[in-house]
């Protein structure tokens, strides 16, 4: 199994993930000019954005697990197989959008700059 990873913070998740998931041949990078033929052979895609071009090319693709909550721009690339399972952050911040809510609440009701 093949783990490409699209991301600014690439080699952080890399260092994260690499101990749980030894059988997962990992490839972390932060822009797309360095991923080179491992599209070819990706079968996991974590990232925010990725190029209609390299989802054309991942042919043994089967996963895309977006960093957003929203996944508009991937499910819209022509090039996405419909069989591709396409997975987002939603809902992982609602706690603390909830905290923030009241705090902000509070903090307007006892006038903090």
């Amino acid at each position: 199994m093949h783990l490409l990873i699209l991301n600014q913070s690439a080699e952080d998740y890399k260092k994260a993930l690499a101990p749980k998931f030894p059988e997962i041949s990992i490839h972390a990078v932060s822009k797309e000019e360095e991923i080179g033929n491992f599209i070819e052979k990706t079968d996991i895609l974590l990232t925010i954005r990725i190029s209609d071009h390299l989802i054309e090319k991942a042919s043994k693709l089967k996963w895309v697990q977006a960093l957003t909550t929203g996944v508009d721009y991937i499910i819209n690339l022509p090039s996405l197989r419909k069989e591709v399972l396409i997975t987002s952050t939603r809902g992982t911040h609602g706690p603390q959008m909830s905290e923030i809510a009241l705090l902000l609440m509070l903090a307007l009701n006892r006038n903090f700059p």
